[in-house]
């Protein structure tokens, strides 16, 4: 990842503390470009880690909506699991 991408990321994670909505859409933005980059995906952890969010806190989110951890990413996300790996949504390629 260039030093642009992370600096970017990490603007990311800092706009999570502040308003977890629109760190998302800004995060599904970056994330087709390094998406793009990333053929082979991003695991749940790195998804997590990529959006700013705790991947414990978000399994106990997902068990608490009766949902498996990759259907509640998928829905709270709009990112697409293939092959136990996360790609952005198809509508932003």
């Amino acid at each position: 990842m260039s030093a642009q991408r992370y600096l970017e990321v990490e603007l990311v994670l800092k706009l999570a503390e502040v308003d977890q909505f629109q760190a998302v859409v800004y995060c599904l933005v970056i994330g087709y470009s390094i998406g793009r980059r990333l053929s082979g995906g991003l695991s749940q952890p790195q998804l997590c880690r990529f959006l700013g969010w705790d991947y414990r806190k978000t399994a106990q989110a997902a068990r608490a909506s009766q949902l498996a951890t990759h259907m509640y990413l998928q829905q709270q996300t709009g990112w697409c699991l293939r092959d136990e790996r996360y790609f952005p949504p198809k509508d932003l390629n």
